[in-house]
């Protein structure tokens, strides 16, 4: 379907996005989000924790903590690890990320 076409394109640009501009480039690692989305969206959730817990980490050194893309790769990995029955994990995820939300967007703000 059109999730294992957009996890194909993802593929590509995400492999030419890190010879190019390296993988802890914002560029490369938003796409390795998105690749990460789908391939929790098609069950290969090993492939997900794997890309998302390495992106993840990648962001977080280069970019900080409370950087969007941090927060995206920490909210897909939550959801990967609770498509996956891991729920301890995935709350925990989840809560960091809710909480580096709130602090740099405001209590106000719909997270």
């Amino acid at each position: 379907g059109l999730v294992a076409e957009a996890a194909a394109l993802y593929e590509d640009v995400h492999s030419t996005r890190r010879e190019q501009l390296g993988a802890a480039h914002p560029d490369s690692l938003r796409t390795a989000c998105n690749l990460g989305r789908c391939y929790n969206r098609l069950g290969n959730t090993d492939a997900a924790v794997a890309l998302l817990t390495e992106t993840r980490s990648a962001a977080l050194a280069s970019l900080g903590d409370a950087d969007e893309l941090t927060l995206a790769a920490s909210h897909n990995l939550s959801e990967t690890r609770a498509a996956r029955g891991e729920f301890a994990e995935a709350r925990t995820l989840a809560l960091a990320s809710l909480d580096a939300r709130r602090r740099v967007c405001g209590e106000q703000h719909i997270h």
